[in-house]
């Protein structure tokens, strides 16, 4: 079967396979996983596959290990134990994709698996909203969670973003021939879902994309002054969608008021009584906990005790139920740095790093916004605590390295 469809093609149809899998059915992702690892065990046995190690899958294994000497300081081995096997993406993607192809590997096929998975999500989030639309009569209903509601919005419109972020990668290569209506659907497509996720980091993240790739567009057809004059209204624009919006107005109002309050005393911010704690303010609380526990146990705290330390230092402030819910920090940095140390925190940071390095090295926008989305919305959400994240932004992550650096080799041989 493998000769007649050829080895290439197979590797390639498993990537696509779990890029689908790890959006529709998330549970059953472990099926393309084990898939692949079949292909990749015949590829080696074949001498299709060579092995070869570069410093982003050392950097993923090595927070893994963090993580895995952070359990022998756990009070609650069965938390820890799930959060390692949550994290074994961070073990597996980079071991397969540790064994290259000797002939050059593309995206192509995964990239689909990755834009039909969106679409299907989008049609059964429609399904899903136009039932609670006849219930509430309320347009809110195609919006946020009851448009997402198999994944969290904000992880909808990561993988909306690097559809679109796709999207122009294939134009460049120029993948789908004179069919090139498919480019501005599939655009529009991913730009819509992502607006319907109604994600504050989301929409930023998109007007950042859209903004760097107009001003370069800019500075290449008109010159410096014309760059120079968008650079500055930008801003203004970005502004003026958000006041517009309602969704987006409302976060970013409220976002306000608090930021405001907590900066004129962040204790006392938290030491509030409160009898309803919104989205925004809960980040700021949670944040302040967060760094506190940080400061006083550097080294961290142990893999799977971060939700209790931080609920016993929410009491102390009176917080009882923002307590009660086991909110996480709502920020990858601060829940790395509390979990497993600055250790953990510095080998976070190194992922990013290095993802923005080669982004700059090869001069590919796809891997460098991969790698500012993943680091602006760790800033507000523990993007690396639920499997949707770990698993959609290592597979990503590992795959794209592999491919640059493949075809990167190739080119200088």
């Amino acid at each position: 079967m493998v000769r007649a469809i050829g080895y290439k093609k197979m590797y390639e149809v498993s990537l696509a396979l779990m890029a689908f899998l790890m959006l529709v059915v998330p549970k059953l992702v472990t099926i393309g996983i084990v898939l692949h690892l079949g292909v990749t065990v015949y590829g080696i046995v074949k001498r299709k596959l060579e092995f070869g190690i570069n410093p982003l899958n050392v950097l993923f294994f090595l927070l893994y290990v963090a993580y895995l000497i952070g359990v022998f300081f756990t009070d609650h081995p069965d938390i820890a134990q799930k959060y390692l096997e949550y994290k074994l993406a961070l073990v597996v993607f980079p071991l397969l994709f540790s064994f290259k192809m000797k002939e050059e590997v593309s995206l192509k096929l995964p990239s689909i698996g990755l834009f039909a998975g969106v679409i299907v999500l989008m049609i059964l989030g429609f399904i899903n909203s136009t039932f609670y639309f006849l219930e509430t009569h309320s347009y809110s209903a195609f919006l946020s969670g009851r448009f997402s509601y198999i994944h969290h919005p904000t992880y909808f419109a990561v993988f909306a973003f690097v559809g679109m972020l796709l999207i122009q990668y294939a134009k460049e290569q120029g993948w789908f021939g004179t069919k090139k209506w498919v480019y501005p659907v599939l655009l529009v497509v991913m730009i819509i879902g992502q607006i319907l996720s109604i994600s504050m980091a989301g929409v930023l993240v998109l007007f950042l994309y859209i903004a760097v790739m107009v001003l370069k567009w800019i500075l290449r057809r008109f010159g410096k002054i014309p760059f120079l004059a968008v650079l500055v209204i930008s801003p203004v624009i970005l502004l003026l969608i958000i006041s517009k919006a309602p969704g987006l107005k409302t976060q970013f109002e409220t976002s306000k008021k608090f930021v405001v309050e907590y900066v004129k005393d962040p204790i006392a911010f938290i030491e509030v009584d409160q009898t309803y704690v919104q989205g925004d303010e809960t980040r700021l609380i949670m944040w302040t906990v967060a760094a506190l526990e940080f400061s006083e146990y550097p080294m961290g705290v142990g893999t799977g005790n971060v939700d209790e330390r931080l609920d016993n230092r929410l009491l102390t402030y009176g917080q009882v139920d923002v307590a009660s819910h086991d909110y996480n920090p709502h920020n990858q940095f601060l829940q790395t740095a509390v979990e497993i140390g600055w250790i953990g925190l510095l080998i976070f940071i190194g992922i990013i790093a290095y993802v923005l390095f080669i982004g700059f090295k090869f001069k590919s926008v796809l891997i460098t916004f991969i790698g500012i989305n993943l680091a602006f919305n760790s800033l507000f959400e523990s993007m690396l605590q639920r499997q949707s994240g770990i698993v959609f932004y290592v597979f990503w992550m590992c795959l794209i390295t592999l491919v640059l650096l493949k075809n990167k080799r190739k080119s200088n041989s």
